[in-house]
């Protein structure tokens, strides 16, 4: 514990008031040291590993960021000095905190304070994870069969011209193989589609363990799929893959 005192002029009802946002919110001077931290702020910084009850107040922000390992923080500590500087208005960061069982993502915004003799400064960590994981959903299935999981014809056209292009410049050879499943509407008119989309899949996951991770499985629509073997794949490599 620092026991700095501050010279932020806060009051009671700024005080209840930060203390009632979910979002974690600190003050910091125009040096970076820290005059202010809300209860969100405080538990969170307790959930990752800060000792309870910790003092923020006198901490310097800016070092905590320099002396950090993840990637982000310097980052995260240049755009904090930019606004500082007054090199801009605002700025705000979007990064990664995950804990060992969850996916989290927040965004960091940065701004001043108006209309208070000595230049203050917030900085505010929301937790955008909803969001995050929306967008990932979206592009994910952007790219992906939804009853498969394999890539969809988008996915492997950009795979294909990929591989074109790899094949070209290396003047080496790959391969495309074309699938489809002999007798498969039978198995949808006696058994029902929920028995057909079940089989679908589990010929989904023997494509896949028939070929390396840098290899592309898709599937056309229906029935048809598609394995795409970029180069170098040799002819006994592609004739033993088919078998």
């Amino acid at each position: 514990s620092t026991q700095a005192k501050t010279l932020f002029p806060y009051t009671t009802l700024f005080r209840s008031l930060l203390n009632s946002l979910e979002e974690q919110i600190s003050v910091i001077d125009r040096d970076g040291v820290i005059h202010y931290t809300n209860l969100a702020w405080n538990s969170f910084a307790e959930q990752n590993g800060m000792p309870e009850g910790y003092d923020w107040l006198g901490v310097n922000y800016l070092r905590v960021c320099d002396t950090s390992v993840e990637p982000l923080a310097q980052m995260a500590a240049e755009g904090i000095r930019r606004v500082l500087r007054h090199e801009q208005q605002h700025f705000h960061l979007e990064y990664p905190c995950h804990s060992p069982d969850t996916q989290r993502w927040f965004m960091m915004r940065v701004s001043a304070i108006p209309g208070i003799e000595v230049e203050f400064y917030t900085i505010s960590h929301i937790n955008v994870t909803e969001r995050k994981l929306q967008e990932l959903d979206m592009a994910y299935l952007s790219l992906h069969d939804p009853l498969t999981g394999l890539a969809n014809r988008r996915r492997l056209t950009d795979a294909l011209y990929q591989a074109l292009n790899q094949a070209m410049d290396n003047r080496s050879e790959g391969a495309v193989l074309l699938v489809d499943l002999d007798r498969f509407k039978p198995v949808n008119d006696h058994y029902g589609h929920e028995i057909g989309d079940r089989l679908l899949q589990e010929v989904a996951r023997r494509l896949q363990e028939c070929v390396a991770p840098s290899d592309t499985v898709a599937r056309l629509g229906g029935d048809e799929f598609v394995l795409l073997l970029p180069a170098p794949h040799s002819h006994a490599e592609v004739e033993h893959i088919a078998a």
